[in-house]
């Protein structure tokens, strides 16, 4: 069920797993000696150079990417002091299991796990398009048809990660991404 994962991060780069390993091959989730690092500065994470930084958000930073072979992908750094709390660490590794073998049109595919400088980060498909939010701000209220297809196929995804076994716990227009044409 991992093997795609898995030699997605094994072509990321030869030298990348010197610094992270794949938390697919189950390494330890938090190395001792590790210390955050995910400010805005970072060109360099899990075998992935920082292009630009997409998003901030309370507990995680999302950041546009590229492999060695030029793919672009996003990278959701989860920073360490997450893993400290209660069941986070569990949660955070059964989640990420399941999100890797999930795939539904309109879900962010989850190509790997890894963990790198002390911090979680999931290496997800690269989705140019706009947070539903921004959208409603830049062109005001939508008609009810496109609302409700945006609700028809929010309400299909969640239906998909139930399923799964996941329960999306931030289901906010920040969280929300729709393609120029409208589309999730």
């Amino acid at each position: 069920m991992f093997a795609s994962a898995q030699s997605v991060s094994k072509s990321a780069s030869s030298n990348a797993h010197t610094q992270h390993q794949s938390r697919l091959a189950g390494t330890p989730l938090n190395p001792p000696g590790n210390r955050p690092r995910t400010e805005p500065g970072l060109t360099e994470l899990a075998g992935y150079r920082i292009r630009a930084i997409r998003s901030r958000g309370q507990g995680c930073n999302v950041y546009r990417a590229s492999g060695t072979q030029g793919r672009r992908v996003a990278l959701k750094v989860l920073p360490g002091r997450r893993q400290r709390q209660n069941g986070w660490t569990e949660r955070f590794e059964r989640d990420a299991r399941i999100a890797v073998g999930l795939k539904h049109p309109h879900l962010i595919e989850v190509l790997d796990v890894t963990h790198d400088r002390g911090c979680d980060v999931l290496v997800m498909e690269y989705a140019k398009g706009k947070k539903l939010s921004r959208w409603i701000k830049e062109r005001g209220p939508m008609d009810e048809t496109q609302a409700v297809n945006i609700v028809l196929a929010l309400a299909d995804a969640l239906s998909a990660c139930h399923a799964a076994g996941l329960i999306h716990n931030n289901i906010c227009p920040d969280n929300v991404l729709l393609t120029a044409a409208g589309k999730v």
